[in-house]
C-alpha cells in the first residue's frame, strides 16, 4: 500500500467513529475508570513496535516523513492511556502482543515484506471478525479488532502531526485570502494552513 492509498483509507476512518476521539474531543480522560491492570504506560518496546507497525504503513518517502518521523507510538500512546476505556485497554494490549505472537515472536525483527503481508493479512482478519464484546468489571462494551484500534491511531497521530503538516504538505502558516478554486496537479501536495 502506498503513502496515498492509506491516505486516501482515512476518509473511510473519518467517515466512521474514531475510538477515543470522542473523549479527546471533549477534552475528557478515562483515567478514573481505567483498568486497574493497565499501568497507565506503554513500555518502550511496544512504543517502539507501534512505530515499526506505522511506518510499516506510511513509509518515509522522497515526498514526506513517515509513521516514525511523526512519532505514531508516543501518540498512541497517550491516547490509550489518558482516553481509552478499561475494555478498548485491554484488546489494544492484547492486540500488541498478538501481533508479536504472529511475527514468530518480533514483529520488529521481520524484514518488510513479511511485514506488510502480516498487516494485510491482520486486515483481513479485522474486516472478517470485526470485534468483540469484553466485560470489566460487570460493564459489558462491544470494542473493535485490535488492528482496527492500531491502524486507527496510526493514522490520526500521523495526520495530526507537526512534521506531517510542514512536509507531506503544502503547509501554509498564516493562510492569506480564501480562494475556493485552485488549480490542481495530480501529484501536487493537499494544502494546509494553520
Amino acid at each position: 500500500m502506498n503513502r496515498r492509498e492509506a491516505l486516501s483509507a482515512v476518509s473511510t476512518i473519518l467517515g466512521g467513529t474514531i475510538i477515543g476521539a470522542e473523549a479527546f474531543m471533549s477534552g475528557c480522560t478515562n483515567k478514573v475508570n481505567s483498568d486497574p491492570a493497565f499501568t497507565g504506560m506503554l513500555n518502550p518496546e511496544q512504543i517502539s513496535l507501534l512505530d515499526e507497525v506505522g511506518e510499516t504503513m506510511l513509509p518515509t518517502t522522497a515526498t514526506g516523513p513517515g509513521a516514525k518521523a511523526a512519532q505514531v507510538g508516543q501518540f498512541i500512546h497517550t491516547i490509550v492511556t489518558d482516553f481509552y476505556t478499561p475494555a478498548q485497554q485491554q484488546v489494544f494490549l492484547a492486540g500488541l502482543e498478538e501481533l508479536d505472537k504472529l511475527a514468530d515472536g518480533s514483529f520488529i525483527a521481520l524484514k518488510e515484506k513479511d511485514r506488510l503481508a502480516l498487516l494485510e493479512k491482520t486486515a483481513q482478519a479485522a474486516k472478517d471478525t470485526p470485534g468483540s464484546t469484553v466485560q470489566i468489571n460487570g460493564i459489558e462494551e462491544e470494542v473493535p479488532h485490535y488492528f482496527t484500534l492500531i491502524r486507527q491511531l496510526i493514522m490520526w497521530g500521523y495526520l495530526s502531526a507537526e512534521v506531517t503538516a510542514k512536509e507531506a504538505y503544502n503547509f501554509v502558516p498564516v493562510p492569506g485570502r480564501y480562494e475556493g478554486c485552485i488549480d490542481y496537479k495530480k501529484g501536487d501536495k493537499v494544502m494546509y494552513g494553520g
